[in-house]
């Protein structure tokens, strides 16, 4: 069956993948831009984890802590 669609010429790429593709696309592009808030609260996070950062290098013991969680284990 589907040889003798292409040997009439139906293009199952443009019919078929054209489309699928192009629904995917805005499906993804819907997703992504669904909840701008989450993007919001992701930066909020990053910058209260670099305020802890800095934080922590100013306290010399607590630097020194950090240093030797992050060292691996032997």
């Amino acid at each position: 069956m589907v040889t003798v669609l292409q040997l009439v010429g139906f293009n199952f790429r443009k019919a078929i993948g054209e489309p699928l593709t192009e629904l995917i696309a805005r499906l993804i592009l819907a997703k992504a831009q669904e909840d701008p808030s989450a993007a919001q609260e992701i930066q909020r996070l990053a910058l209260v984890r670099e305020t802890s950062y800095l934080e922590v290098a100013q306290d010399p013991e607590a630097y020194a802590r950090l240093l030797n969680m992050l060292r691996p284990q032997e």
